[in-house]
C-alpha cells in the first residue's frame, strides 16, 4: 500500500469484503475518492480512527451498506473539502453539528434577541446567499431521492436541520427520521409506521395517514424556501384559519411579492448601493423563488414540482442575478 501514495481514487465497492478496513490506507495521503460501499466491514470504524491523520483533501466518501455503528466520529471535522459523504444505511446515530462553522440556517433567519443585542444588528443573508443555500439543499434532496441505491426520505426538512459551513454552503443534517422507500422493491410493505415531522413543515397528507414519499420532502422544502424568502416561520402567530405561509405567498404572486419578502433583502448593503441597477433582476429572482416555493408546497402531493426541476430553475435564477451583478460592476468601473 505504501507504493500507492500517489493514488487519487480508490473504488472497492460491491465486493462483499469483511473484517477491518486496512489501517495502511492512511499512507494514501493524496486520496480524494474512497468508495467502500456494498461490503461487510466490521462494526468498528477504523477509517475514522486515523484521526488526526485522516486526509483533509477527501472530496468523496461512500460507506453505504456496511456495519459501522455508534456516533459519527469527530474526525470528520477534518474533511473541509468534502463534496459528497454517503452514510446511508449505516447505523450512525448523530450528525456532528459542531463541524459547521456558521451553525444552522435557523440561526441566520431567526437570530435570538440576545444575539441581536450583542451584535446591535440582525444577522442577515443576502439574496445571492439564500439562492445558493436553497440550491445546496435542493441538490442534497435530489441526490437522496434519485441517486441512492434506494430513494432516501429525510422526513424533517427545516431551517435548524440545514447547516452552514465557513463558506456559507448549505448541508442537510439530522437524519434521525430518515426512511428508505421500500415500496420500490416491496410494494406490499408500508412505510408510514412511526413517521413524524415538525409542525408547519410536515406534508399535510402525512396527517391523514398516507405513506411517506419523495413528495413529502418536496413539500417541506417548499415551506423552507418560502421561509428563506419571507423570513416568516410557518408557525407564526399571523397564520390562523385558512391563512398559512403557502397561501400568503400564493396570493402575493406575482405583483405583490415584494410586499411579503424579508425587508432585509430590499434594504441590505448591496441593494442600497445598486438598487436601481439591480431592481428588476432582484425582483424577478424573488418572484421566481416564491413561485417555486408555492409549487413545491401545494396540497396535492402529485401536483408538486419535481425536485430535479427545482434545482434547474433555481440555478437559472442565480445565473440571472449573477449576470446582473457582474454587468453592473463592469459598467461601474469603466
Amino acid at each position: 500500500m505504501s507504493h500507492c501514495s500517489r493514488l487519487i481514487e480508490l473504488y472497492i465497492g460491491e465486493n462483499k469484503l469483511v473484517g477491518k478496513i486496512p489501517s495502511k490506507f492512511v499512507s494514501l495521503y493524496n486520496l480524494k475518492t474512497l468508495a467502500l460501499d456494498g461490503n461487510n466491514f466490521d462494526r468498528r470504524h477504523p477509517v475514522f480512527s486515523w484521526e488526526p491523520y485522516l486526509p483533509g483533501s477527501f472530496e468523496y466518501l461512500n460507506f453505504e451498506v456496511n456495519f459501522f455503528n455508534g456516533s459519527i466520529p469527530p474526525s470528520l471535522s477534518y474533511l473541509k473539502g468534502i463534496r459528497l459523504l454517503d452514510l446511508s444505511r449505516i447505523n450512525f446515530k448523530a450528525i456532528v453539528y459542531e463541524l459547521m462553522e456558521n451553525g444552522s440556517l435557523e440561526k441566520w433567519l431567526h437570530p435570538s434577541l440576545q444575539l441581536e443585542q450583542e451584535q446591535n444588528k440582525i444577522q442577515s443573508l443576502t439574496i445571492l446567499q439564500r439562492i445558493s443555500i436553497a440550491i445546496d439543499v435542493a441538490s442534497a434532496i435530489e441526490y437522496l431521492h434519485h441517486h441512492c441505491q434506494e430513494p432516501v426520505l429525510h422526513c424533517d426538512l427545516k431551517p435548524s436541520n440545514v447547516l452552514l459551513d465557513d463558506d456559507m454552503t448549505g448541508h442537510v443534517g439530522d437524519f434521525g427520521l430518515v426512511r428508505f422507500l421500500p415500496e420500490v422493491s416491496n410494494p406490499n410493505q408500508s412505510s408510514s409506521v412511526g413517521v413524524k415531522g415538525t409542525i408547519g413543515y410536515v406534508a399535510p397528507e402525512y396527517g391523514l395517514g398516507n405513506e411517506v414519499s419523495t413528495n413529502g420532502d418536496v413539500y417541506s422544502y417548499g415551506i423552507l424556501l418560502l421561509e428563506m424568502v419571507t423570513r416568516k416561520k410557518p408557525t407564526d402567530a399571523m397564520f390562523e384559519g385558512d391563512l398559512n405561509l403557502h397561501s400568503l405567498a400564493r396570493m402575493a404572486l406575482p405583483d405583490r411579492v415584494m410586499d411579503i419578502v424579508d425587508p432585509m433583502l430590499i434594504n441590505d448593503e448591496m441593494t442600497a448601493t445598486v438598487r436601481q441597477a439591480l431592481s428588476n433582476s432582484r425582483e424577478e429572482c424573488l418572484i421566481s423563488m416564491v413561485r417555486i416555493g408555492v409549487a413545491c408546497s401545494v396540497e396535492s402531493p402529485h401536483d408538486r414540482m419535481n425536485i430535479c426541476r427545482v434545482v434547474h430553475e433555481l440555478q437559472s435564477v442565480r445565473k440571472i442575478l449573477l449576470q446582473a451583478t457582474t454587468g453592473f460592476n463592469m459598467y461601474r468601473w469603466q
